[in-house]
């Protein structure tokens, strides 16, 4: 009979020790859960002022790559036209060797140049026109990749001012010498300007037409020392 009423004593005993853990653990379980919760909560914060921050920076460098790319083409196309306005002018209006005074430093005298600047050649003409083509489609490449890669705009348009004078170039190799005849030299008794002719009637097969120069600045006035090539 004793054992049994101890056992009776501490069963009551071991009962409410064990309501009292559950208790406190009731207890204690809210806050675990509103802290959790409240991590959970900032961290999903955070993760989304992160996100909206690089969202908006993909939009704006989206953005700029496409003023880039059509600030770009539509230089390039513009100075292309306003350079064979020009140049068409100057071969139907002037003999070689001509010239228009503007300025002291600045005249528009008609030239024409088979080769590179300052007529250099690189080989044959079909070889430096087929050069210029590969040329411009590198630049283009180019052009694209530094966009892609976020350069600065004010780099943007002088690569896209470089790739409108080498191909305006091509167009003078490529139609010049089909739809214009021969320019003579100003000096020339009875000298008279180019004039236009059907296509394949000019004085040049395609891609051997020479390259149109007008542009004079004689900043610059002498004579080179005997000793220079």
């Amino acid at each position: 009979l004793l054992n049994r009423s101890s056992d009776l004593e501490v069963h009551p005993g071991s009962a409410g020790s064990t309501r009292q853990n559950q208790q406190q653990d009731l207890r204690h379980r809210p806050n675990h859960g509103r802290a959790d919760s409240q991590r959970t909560s900032a961290g999903s914060t955070s993760c989304n002022t992160e996100c909206g921050i690089q969202g908006r920076k993909q939009k704006s460098l989206m953005s700029k790559q496409k003023k880039q790319s059509l600030t770009a083409a539509s230089l390039i196309v513009l100075l292309i036209l306003i350079d064979q306005v020009i140049k068409v002018a100057v071969k139907l209006n002037m003999n070689l060797g001509e010239s228009i005074h503007i300025f002291d430093w600045f005249q528009i005298e008609f030239v024409e140049n088979v080769g590179m600047a300052w007529g250099m050649e690189l080989g044959s003409k079909l070889f430096l026109s087929v050069f210029r083509i590969i040329a411009i489609g590198l630049l283009l490449w180019y052009i694209s990749n530094r966009i892609r890669q976020g350069a600065r705009t004010g780099y943007i348009v002088v690569l896209a001012m470089i790739t409108a004078g080498a191909a305006g170039n091509i167009f003078d190799s490529i139609f010049y010498g089909q739809i214009f005849t021969a320019s003579t030299p100003y000096y020339i008794e009875g000298a008279t300007p180019a004039t236009l002719v059907s296509w394949g009637e000019g004085y040049a097969p395609v891609l051997m037409g020479k390259v149109v120069d007008m542009f004079y600045f004689p900043l610059f006035r002498g004579t080179f020392p005997d000793w220079f090539p």
